[in-house]
């Protein structure tokens, strides 16, 4: 997350280990990114395989985490690169916001426009 982390506008309030608003409930985000008036949970997958229970896992964190969205940050590595590839329809489906231009809009400090996979 680090690489991703800089890559964001410094004037963006940034924390890791955010537990969501519910109580009891275990889950965390791996981090969330707040701007004026909008937050969005970050979870980064380092290799991902079954896209279905991924989408499904996170479709309930954000449900239940009380974000104004989600990016999904992947690694720039080969293996993750095919699995985005393999499972761009589904990933495009659930993240509708090319993840260039939401890393745009971060680093510009404003609301990345929804649901993004973020390749760093």
């Amino acid at each position: 997350l680090g690489r991703f982390r800089t890559r964001i506008h410094r004037g963006l309030h940034w924390a890791v280990e955010v537990h969501l608003p519910r109580p009891g409930d275990p889950r965390a985000w791996d981090a969330l990114i707040r701007g004026d008036g909008w937050v969005y949970g970050v979870e980064a997958e380092t290799h991902p395989t079954d896209c279905q229970a991924l989408i499904r896992r996170l479709e309930l964190k954000a449900r239940d985490g009380g974000t104004d969205g989600l990016l999904l940050v992947l690694p720039a590595t080969r293996h993750a690169r095919a699995f985005d590839g393999a499972a761009r329809d589904l990933l495009g489906a659930a993240f509708p916001v090319p993840g260039r231009r939401a890393l745009e809009l971060l680093a510009a400090g404003v609301d990345p426009g929804g649901n993004a996979v973020v390749v760093v």
